[in-house]
């Protein structure tokens, strides 16, 4: 603990000992739904610009849309003004689609006039605070009520220590959209650490070699030709100013002992 000029203390190791150096942080229209600080054991840098962590992070993108996706679904069936399909009395005669009564507690949004990202949800994952990875996509698909209450540790503390039988609407609604879905939080930083971790001696995919197929007349037919291309996964690599200004420090060099003429790689 250190001390200032005002005698107030502060924490600073505590600080630094809190925020780890990998993060990620979920947000709506910039404001923080979810953000998680934590250690990857076994760190392999190489798996920074891989093929591999983007699969891993494009697989937590896609767990969070659907887990939007499918809370609007409950939201939107518990919230319908269609007749729902089952057995009932209505009055003295039994009828299979039942109407929801008139004084029936719905959460019914009024129409929204909203253009097309307008709302917007934002996944980053970074580390030592430089953004290695980010995906935005267009929330005004999802309803107001859903957008609004994000919970991806689908945790049930509104419902899950009470009488089951006497839950309010919005305990019911909660429980519907949550029970039995998984805590993503726990999950993406999981993910992660497996792709970024492991035996020291692992490959990781760097780039991809693959064809291009094109072609050209020749004597009246047509003749294909097979063009040999090659694809780096590069990524906004927490390290890319420092690699991009040692290249230009070392170019000169490089230049001067190969006599001006890089070889070729083949």
């Amino acid at each position: 603990m250190e001390r200032n000029d005002s005698t107030k203390p502060v924490y600073r190791d505590a600080e630094r000992n809190y925020k780890e150096r990998f993060q990620f942080i979920y947000s709506v229209n910039d404001n923080f739904i979810c953000q998680r600080y934590f250690k990857i054991n076994g760190f392999i840098i190489d798996s920074v610009n891989s093929l591999e962590l983007k699969e891993a992070l494009d697989e937590c993108v896609m767990l969070l849309k659907d887990d939007l996706k499918s809370k609007s679904r409950v939201y939107m069936w518990y919230n319908s003004s269609s007749p729902v399909q089952m057995t009932g009395f209505d009055g003295k005669n039994e009828k299979t689609w039942l109407e929801y009564p008139e004084n029936a507690v719905t959460f019914n949004e009024p129409d929204e006039k909203l253009n097309p990202y307008d709302v917007t949800f934002n996944f980053k994952f970074m580390m030592d605070n430089k953004v290695v990875y980010e995906y935005i996509w267009d929330g005004t698909c999802y309803p107001k009520y859903v957008r609004n209450s994000v919970d991806i540790t689908n945790s049930g503390s509104s419902y899950r220590d009470r009488d089951q039988t006497m839950l309010s609407y919005s305990q019911s609604l909660n429980k519907a959209m949550t029970y039995g879905r998984m805590d993503l939080s726990h999950y993406i930083i999981k993910r992660i650490c497996e792709a970024m971790s492991g035996d020291p001696e692992r490959k990781y995919t760097k780039y991809d070699i693959y064809d291009n197929v094109e072609g050209h007349f020749e004597d009246g037919k047509f003749v294909h030709d097979v063009i040999t291309d090659c694809k780096e996964y590069a990524y906004n690599s927490y390290n890319k100013k420092y690699v991009n200004e040692w290249r230009k420090h070392t170019m000169k060099k490089t230049l001067d002992y190969f006599d001006g003429t890089i070889p070729s790689k083949n």
